[in-house]
């Protein structure tokens, strides 16, 4: 990986945060009811697929029919008082625990993520700030 944008990252741990990001956007397809917060991993990469506007868009209107919206706080959408992260990351973590390795072709092993001095290589196991507001109305 380049280490100007890649996180840091591995070839191999990369290829397991696109993974890991795949499905927390199949996760999202599924329940758009559901709020979801992504691990700090699948959120750096859903940034990195923003940046691409164009391409994020027609993603997102090819996969689901409509653009997945992007919160980069815990006030997601127009609700008017803060979800409590915990629960929701909690039950991201469930839903993504039932489609892990989903997509994943069988060359790929899971690999270790990315060191990080606060959480000492777990970024998978704690919650973004950022979050995918359900988008139902109401």
């Amino acid at each position: 990986m380049n280490p100007q944008n890649g996180c840091g990252w591995t070839r191999q741990q990369a290829l397991h945060a696109i993974q890991s990001y795949k499905t927390f956007l199949f996760v999202s397809y599924l329940y758009p009811q559901i709020v979801l917060v992504p691990t700090q991993e699948i959120d750096r990469v859903w940034h990195a697929h923003i940046l691409h506007t164009r391409q994020y868009r027609q993603d997102c209107e090819m996969l689901f029919g409509y653009f997945i919206d992007h919160e980069p706080d815990c006030k997601l959408g127009d609700r008017a008082s803060v979800i409590n992260i915990e629960a929701a990351f909690a039950q991201t973590q469930a839903l993504l625990a039932l489609f892990e390795g989903y997509f994943q072709a069988k060359f790929l092993a899971k690999a270790p993520s990315l060191p990080h001095p606060t959480y000492a290589g777990n970024l998978h196991l704690y919650p973004s700030a950022c979050g995918r507001p359900n988008n139902l109305t109401g």
